[in-house]
């Protein structure tokens, strides 16, 4: 039995009780493919930016235009790319992904972050602010990929994005699909999670969270409401892990897109 539920498993149990029954109870594990090591790789170099962001930001000067701006983190994220490709090369052979188009869509995914911090570095670079100085005083603050975990809650995760200004943290779901009017269940349930994970380490009330689609963010007040829905699921896979029989699958139409349909109908 998992000590800690992670939080793709909420997503997963929302999305269908059966794949996730499949994989804690029997240990079935989901077929390593193509979109999985990218995903992998793409966490892993975003993990490593934020990590270093700190190097980039205190060699800014106050002549830096924006273009210089964005080119000095563009370099400092294709020299992180190059070095997480290099520890990754077995995995890129095997599944014979080509760099340079994963580097291209990669940095396209990492503008999103660079953008967010032009403003505020260009706002203080005016008021002659500058170099470790620059670094220091930059609010509000972007951290990605916030590896957070709570034995209390008993759930993990792996949080996109953390905005930190003025001692309050929100955090940030970065979704690949187009925003269609609908938010998901599983999404609603995973940035709610993350909030409850950020309160549990900092000791702050978060009500506030961000879905960010490839067309739009979406601004969501995390209520009590659904708070006590996340808890509530956490309970029942957990309850899910004892359980021998096979729960029914969820919406048929969604197995076609599920990497466990030739298990569950097989």
């Amino acid at each position: 039995m998992k000590q800690l539920l992670d939080v793709t498993d909420l997503c997963t149990y929302v999305f269908c009780k059966r794949k996730l029954w499949l994989k804690l109870v029997k240990q079935i594990k989901e077929p390593v493919n193509e979109h999985m090591v990218k995903g992998e790789i793409k966490h892993k170099i975003m993990e490593a930016f934020s990590k270093t962001e700190h190097k980039v930001v205190s060699a800014i000067t106050c002549d830096y235009s924006i273009a210089n701006i964005i080119e000095a983190y563009k370099q400092h994220f294709i020299s992180t790319a190059s070095k997480l490709f290099e520890r990754y090369s077995e995995k890129i052979s095997a599944f014979k992904l080509d760099k340079r188009e994963m580097l291209s869509e990669f940095l396209a995914y990492a503008m999103r972050e660079i953008k967010l911090r032009l403003q505020p570095i260009s706002s203080l670079l005016l008021q002659g602010i500058e170099k470790q100085k620059l670094w220091l005083m930059l609010k509000p603050k972007y951290i990605s990929e916030i590896k957070i975990s709570s034995d209390e809650l008993k759930l993990k995760g792996r949080i996109d994005r953390v905005k930190i200004d003025a001692n309050r943290y929100y955090p940030y779901e970065m979704k690949s699909r187009a925003f269609n009017d609908v938010v998901y269940d599983s999404e609603l349930v995973q940035v709610t999670a993350y909030a409850l994970l950020l309160e549990a380490k900092y000791k702050q009330e978060v009500d506030t969270g961000f879905i960010e689609y490839s067309n739009k963010t979406k601004q969501i007040t995390i209520t009590n409401t659904l708070k006590q829905k996340v808890l509530q699921l956490r309970d029942e896979i957990f309850d899910l892990q004892y359980k021998d029989n096979m729960p029914l699958p969820s919406i048929l139409k969604k197995c076609q897109r599920c990497n466990f349909r030739h298990i569950c109908f097989g």
